[in-house]
């Protein structure tokens, strides 16, 4: 009897960890991250075919904005989750909190003033060229709003299939309307119609959501008490993203500073859309994971949530092996088939992307988790670590002045040296919820 007993408990525990897998919401958020990688990589693909290579480096330059101020939507996406978060699993629910609220349209201003302003920068040669950059500006910052602050808030009160769908909706039709520029080659009407999908699907989904709760709300009976802590919150969320920041987005301006707007600035970019696929990858897993990660936690009951990462990070690296050993055997027909003849990128730069994309695995985990559930301190030593590798690679790219490829390769030293960090404090992170 106690033989069929000690049996039987494994497989059940087996059998529910795969039911817990085949529900709806890890099955849709996987399938949206799929959907999303391929348009990611599908949209580099297109405009190196469809611009000319004065409006593709221009597309990059307007990209690269709204990868400058993804700081301020994962901080104020993961001061107002730990906010959320609190209630919900308490039972108080998603109601009277307003600072939620005014930090969500503070940041809201924000990203469509930066849309609309930002491509000035760009120098548009005319009024129809800085209307269509503005278009696929604004469409960008908006995603952002959508795939950060949007998508987390959902997750927050455990209502995460309404966004998936509506995620996946989204996607679809950006999809098709980028197979749209393909032959059309006109970016105007293509942008036009994109940011069209970014904001009726948000307009959409904040009034589903407004129907029975206030997240989005505008806020009202704010007391200074109150908006005094959830600033105390974004400045611990800030630091947290501040270090994701330096690392995927501060090499663009080193670049930019070392090689100018050119052929590099076009190499880094391809090699850092890959990373971010793989990123985009181990994310998704700990967005799946995060409510009950977050839920151990504040239950201290840290061995659960440490199973639970161990399945995160070895389901995310799977994946990602798998493209970084493309990277390494197949580099040229790889990046050829992105770039197309655009194709600027140094031979060796396969492997250098290899590693920061097997790197990327504890990095983002580290950074997504621990930018969620940590403590402070965590936080500030995730932070610390990932300024000292920046600092670093400044030094390098600056002062010796390497060639591309050592630039390259220097960048993805950085991602692993702040990988090790990010796994370091996620072990900090459970060891204080036991």
């Amino acid at each position: 009897m106690g033989d069929s007993e000690s049996t039987t408990e494994p497989e059940a525990r087996a059998g529910g960890r795969l039911a817990a897998l085949l529900k709806p919401f890890p099955i849709l958020h996987a399938g949206n991250a799929g959907v999303n990688m391929l348009y990611t990589l599908g949209q580099t693909l297109v405009f190196a075919r469809a611009l000319d290579a004065r409006l593709f480096s221009q597309t990059i330059f307007v990209a690269t904005l709204s990868l400058y101020l993804l700081p301020v939507n994962q901080a104020v996406a993961r001061a107002n989750f730990v906010v959320v978060r609190r209630e919900v699993v308490g039972g108080a629910g998603a109601r009277g909190l307003p600072q939620v609220g005014l930090a969500f349209h503070v940041s809201q201003a924000l990203m469509l003033a930066a849309g609309v302003l930002g491509p000035l920068l760009a120098a548009p040669q005319g009024l129809q060229a800085y209307m269509a950059l503005a278009a696929f500006s604004t469409f960008n910052t908006l995603s952002n709003l959508w795939f950060f602050e949007l998508q987390m808030a959902m997750l927050a009160v455990e209502r995460p299939i309404g966004f998936e769908v509506a995620s996946l909706l989204r996607r679809i039709a950006n999809a098709v309307t980028l197979a749209w520029l393909w032959f059309s080659h006109d970016f105007l009407a293509f942008a036009v119609l994109i940011l069209a999908q970014a904001v009726i699907s948000q307009a959409w989904l904040m009034r589903r959501v407004g129907r029975d709760s206030d997240l989005f709300a505008w806020p009202r009976g704010l007391s200074a008490a109150v908006l005094a802590e959830h600033l105390s919150q974004l400045w611990t969320s800030v630091q947290a993203t501040f270090a994701e920041w330096l690392t995927l987005n501060g090499p663009y301006a080193l670049f930019t500073l070392r090689f100018g707007v050119g052929p590099a600035l076009i190499a880094l970019d391809a090699g850092m859309k890959l990373l971010r696929v793989g990123l985009t990858v181990t994310r998704n897993f700990s967005e799946i994971a995060l409510p009950s990660v977050s839920r151990a936690v504040l239950e201290r009951r840290g061995h659960a949530a440490a199973r639970t990462v161990a399945v995160v990070l070895a389901l995310s690296a799977a994946p990602v092996a798998v493209l970084a050993a493309a990277l390494v055997l197949q580099e040229h027909w790889l990046f050829s088939a992105l770039l197309a003849k655009n194709n600027v990128m140094p031979a060796g730069a396969g492997p250098a992307f290899a590693l920061a994309l097997i790197a990327g695995v504890g990095f983002q985990a580290g950074s997504h988790l621990v930018g969620h559930v940590g403590r402070a301190r965590e936080v500030r030593v995730f932070t610390v670590c990932a300024a000292i590798s920046f600092i670093g690679l400044a030094a390098d790219l600056l002062l010796a002045r390497p060639n591309l490829l050592g630039a390259l390769w220097a960048v993805a030293i950085g991602v692993a040296v702040t990988a090790l960090a990010g796994l370091w404090t996620i072990v900090r992170t459970l060891r204080s919820a036991r």
